[in-house]
């Protein structure tokens, strides 16, 4: 027996083994942690299949459905704030996805470019030239007004992130897209209304108070329970034709029109030419979202791009523009004369504010073949974009410094 002793101990597998078995054991057998090991595998199902996706009812978009709310938590629950946030539309959103995805063989879908959230190649310029590892946040959203740039700056201080620098990146339909909300219409402004609390994490001691502050921040189930309840409440009362309460079952059923999409396999992202189909589609829309001219809108996200400065100046946040090339057949649908203004009143509003800005809208180094369409860059177009943009931010005075790993952050945590 003596000798089966000194056998065991001696044993190293023998050890790890037992080890082991007691661990599994103990989790096996604790009705807690198996529930917590649950609840971490039913969130990880919602965010790698995104069950909603597959749901939709007419005039109703889920909170689950828009990449506003899932890359804003993605971003405030990072371990530590990027040194780099980045603002702005699709322009800058898809050209940073395709180029990380020909280079590290991604495999993004179409759907995967408005939910993309980083700038890999970008990061490795930045890195290279200033010799300092660089972390960024692609917080760009398809179809983001200025004004709703300005909003998710502010929101993202109130969680306690606090970038070093700020990039924004803008384009004539950033100022005057009639198809485009504003205030507290706009979709990033409902998306912060329906969406509670996501500032920093301040625990007030309470145990139910704090519990649920916890679980709706960090639990993706629980914080979309509200729209799970209304699907599952839609497909009953539609399946039956009864009103989901006594109140309502006096006026007749409506039902709600909920529909389960066919699960199709996402088309691939393909690097290519343009075709005369697709630009002469795309030209149509942006005729309808530029003209004709809104004036008073082009004044409202100016005002908005000067409240990003002094938000920007008062937090101390390293501030620069990229004026976005587009194609020169998207630039012939609006009036010279505004281009010539919006240039202007963009330059001037920067001067004053004493903040850089890279005005590449009219540059002749972008042709038709750098673009997937009439204004998105492909593959080989945002190459040349972040090389031209890590260029240009090389030249920014005290800019390596704020990107030092040894600069402190002023963190509201």
């Amino acid at each position: 027996m003596l000798a089966s002793k000194q056998s065991d101990t001696q044993d190293p597998k023998a050890r790890v083994r037992s080890r082991t078995t007691k661990f599994f054991q103990t989790i096996l057998g604790s009705t807690s942690i198996l529930i917590i090991i649950l609840i971490m595998c039913l969130d990880a199902f919602v965010l790698k299949f995104r069950p909603l996706f597959l749901v939709q009812i007419p005039g109703i978009v889920l909170t689950d459905q828009q990449a506003t709310g899932a890359k804003f938590t993605d971003y405030i629950n990072q371990l530590k704030t990027p040194e780099i946030l980045i603002l702005g539309s699709s322009l800058i959103l898809h050209p940073a996805a395709r180029v990380d995805n020909q280079i590290w063989k991604l495999q993004l879908t179409k759907v995967d470019l408005n939910w993309y959230s980083q700038a890999r190649y970008f990061d490795q310029l930045l890195q290279g030239r200033f010799n300092t590892p660089v972390n960024s946040y692609n917080l760009a959203l398809a179809g983001l007004m200025v004004s709703e740039a300005k909003l998710l700056l502010e929101k993202s201080l109130e969680s306690g992130r606090h970038p070093r620098v700020l990039l924004l990146f803008v384009a004539p339909r950033e100022f005057i897209d009639h198809h485009s909300l504003y205030g507290k219409s706009s979709r990033v402004y409902q998306y912060f209304s329906q969406s509670g609390n996501l500032g920093a994490v301040r625990l007030s001691g309470n145990f139910g108070q704090d519990s649920q502050t916890l679980l709706e921040r960090f639990w993706t189930y629980y914080r979309l329970r509200g729209d799970y309840n209304r699907v599952a409440t839609a497909l009953v009362c539609d399946y039956f034709g009864r009103a989901p309460s006594l109140a309502q079952t006096k006026k007749k059923y409506v039902p709600s029109g909920i529909r389960l999409l066919n699960f199709e396999k996402p088309q691939p992202v393909v690097e290519g030419t343009c075709t005369a189909e697709v630009l002469t589609k795309d030209l149509e829309s942006y005729k309808a979202r530029y003209l004709p001219i809104d004036e008073a809108r082009l004044n409202l996200e100016l005002n908005a791009l000067k409240a990003i400065f002094d938000i920007a100046k008062e937090k101390d946040i390293k501030v620069a523009v990229i004026n976005m090339p587009i194609s020169i057949a998207n630039l012939q649908i609006l009036p010279p004369e505004f281009i010539n203004r919006f240039e202007n009143k963009l330059n001037s509003t920067c001067i004053e504010n004493k903040v850089p800005l890279l005005d590449l809208l009219t540059d002749k180094r972008f042709s038709q073949a750098d673009f997937v369409d009439s204004v998105h860059l492909n593959a080989a177009g945002g190459k040349k974009l972040f090389n031209l943009l890590v260029g240009y931010l090389e030249k920014m005075p005290d800019l390596k410094d704020r990107l030092a790993k040894g600069m402190p952050v002023k963190e509201d945590r």
